[in-house]
């Protein structure tokens, strides 16, 4: 089973270190130190969770969750804020801001992952169990695809890699991030992906976009010609 990705932030060095060692064998975890330059890098990852250290410098966590839920591409993320100070001020400030959870450095390793197990659950469950683009539906339940309406029949791995296009559809994606995300591992013959790419985009031919790979190996879906 993948490990989920969460994001966290925070100003001290030695508070990311801590985080890293508890939980690293559970989550894969990114960290960011500056408050001001990490919306773009969460932007970039779009994580499955996000923690924030309320008392920065700069920007607050609290301010930072504003800025979060501002921005399209990650606004629907789970967000949860962290902080030393228990005070009901501080609590009722944070909790008005609407965060999934508020979580505080006296808790315990074992609590506080049971906190993001719940935030983490609650919302894949949430999430739809349907993926559209243009005119091609992948259902994730059964796996199977439509395209206008007429059901496609892909192998799994074909399916994995037009799920990852189009939940990236928004962005070029690298040759390496794809490979990475539908195999697990990065040990994947370059001519693999082709033909699987090959065989995908004779069996969607009549989506509303192409499969595009660059010169620099970051594949991108294109609208076929005469669509607009």
């Amino acid at each position: 089973m993948n490990k989920y990705n969460i994001f966290y932030v925070d100003d001290s060095p030695l508070n990311l270190e801590v985080f890293q060692e508890d939980f690293s064998d559970t989550y894969n975890v990114q960290t960011c130190n500056c408050s001001r330059s990490c919306l773009e890098k969460i932007i970039k990852a779009r994580p499955d969770l996000i923690i924030l250290d309320v008392h920065m410098p700069h920007m607050s966590g609290m301010d930072l969750l504003q800025k979060i839920r501002e921005e399209d591409f990650i606004k629907d993320i789970p967000v949860m804020l962290y902080s030393v100070d228990d005070s009901d001020e501080n609590l009722v400030n944070g909790l008005s801001l609407g965060p999934e959870d508020f979580l505080l450095r006296s808790m315990s390793k074992a609590h506080i992952k049971a906190r993001i197990d719940s935030r983490l659950d609650s919302f894949q469950k949430s999430l739809k169990a349907s993926r559209s683009f243009m005119n091609v539906t992948l259902e994730l339940n059964d796996y199977s695809v439509k395209v206008d309406d007429q059901k496609v029949s892909l192998t799994l791995i074909e399916f994995k890699i037009l799920d990852f296009l189009l939940k990236n559809h928004e962005t070029r994606v690298m040759k390496e991030e794809l490979i990475e995300s539908v195999w697990n591992t990065v040990n994947v013959q370059p001519r693999t992906l082709n033909t699987h790419l090959s065989n995908l985009r004779s069996k969607i031919k009549n989506a509303g976009f192409q499969i595009k790979m660059n010169r620099n190996n970051q594949i991108l879906l294109l609208p076929q010609k005469g669509e607009h």
